[in-house]
């Protein structure tokens, strides 16, 4: 009779260590989860970084180009023409920097 109580005792005991362990690997799936949220969160906010950085630069391009082509068909263009594109490319140049 006392082996029975003991073995019953030693099932409980299993039971609890059992339930504490189920509870110890909820919370950290919890945590993992979490985790992943923020890198999930970070990667969308690096992609419109990225985004961005990319759209500016083509932008850049854009311009420079247009000066470069305006200046080889006309030569040397007018003051005020030469200063808009140059703002143009210093305005992408100030968002790239963002």
């Amino acid at each position: 009779m006392v082996k029975r109580y003991d073995n019953l005792e030693n099932l409980l005991n299993t039971f609890k260590k059992s339930s504490e362990n189920q509870t110890k690997i909820s919370k950290n799936l919890d945590k993992f989860n979490e985790i992943l949220n923020k890198i999930n969160s970070n990667s969308s906010n690096l992609d419109k970084q990225l985004s961005n950085f990319l759209s500016s630069q083509l932008n850049t391009q854009s311009s420079l180009m247009n000066l470069t082509e305006a200046l080889s068909k006309n030569g040397i263009l007018e003051a005020k023409k030469v200063k808009e594109y140059f703002q143009n490319i210093e305005k992408e140049l100030k968002k790239i920097k963002k």
